[in-house]
């Protein structure tokens, strides 16, 4: 329910969904200081949330009669038959376009495969030899460049999120503390939430997170409630 790309009538039928199975009680609550109905975290989110993401993943499959309506399960890409990055560049090749492998400083250091063949965090892979061991912090597409530090350079101490989706608000007009997750699977951690006046959301964590992802979601709580999200703009 709270993917930040589902819109209101999604967050609709996740809760006619969990109704269905019965569990209405432990995601949905309605307080009279609200005066409205809010979504909160299952006890067992991660469950509840991959077991939501496969029913309806396979449910718009089958109505569609694609093949991976029955797929086997795993961690890739649900209407993807194969690997994503052979997907890709099967559908793109212009995507192979080799590049720059640089460091901060931009000094080059190695020839990339394609930039959508790396992901931030990455450390396998490069082909780089180096005393230390490199991780890709940035990938730059204007450039070509991946751009590669070390282990410290991967955290940020805060990103900025945009195209809002606000569930628990309107929207957020003042700092708020929450907890925060950038990517399926990541643990919340401690943040403050600021409004910009371009509409978007500075998240500063209290603790530097580690590969924070442009392109990526990022969801915020308060205690057990879905506040909203966004869609990660960059880190800083």
């Amino acid at each position: 329910c709270a993917d930040v790309i589902c819109e209101q009538r999604f967050v609709y039928f996740c809760c006619v969904f969990v109704n269905n199975i019965n569990k209405t009680q432990h995601f949905l609550r309605s307080e009279e200081e609200y005066e409205a109905e809010y979504l909160i975290k299952p006890f067992d989110y991660n469950r509840f949330q991959a077991a939501l993401q496969k029913f309806v993943s396979r449910r718009e499959a089958a109505v569609r009669n694609l093949p991976v309506a029955n797929k086997p399960e795993s961690q890739e890409i649900c209407f993807v038959p194969d690997n994503y990055k052979d997907y890709l560049l099967e559908h793109r090749p212009d995507l192979r376009k080799k590049g720059d492998i640089v460091d901060t400083e931009g000094h080059v250091l190695g020839t990339h495969q394609g930039i959508v063949q790396y992901t931030v965090g990455q450390r396998k892979g490069l082909g780089i030899a180096a005393e230390e061991p490199l991780y890709v912090i940035a990938l730059d597409a204007e450039k070509n460049q991946v751009i590669v530090g070390n282990n410290s350079q991967v955290f940020a101490k805060g990103l900025i999120a945009d195209k809002l989706n606000w569930v628990a608000i309107d929207n957020l007009r003042e700092p708020m503390e929450a907890k925060v997750k950038i990517r399926y699977g990541a643990r919340e951690a401690a943040a403050t939430l600021y409004p910009q006046e371009d509409g978007k959301v500075k998240v500063e964590f209290r603790e530097p997170v580690r590969a924070i992802t442009p392109g990526q979601s990022a969801v915020f709580y308060i205690d057990q409630r879905v506040l909203g999200g966004g869609i990660i703009e960059g880190g800083f």
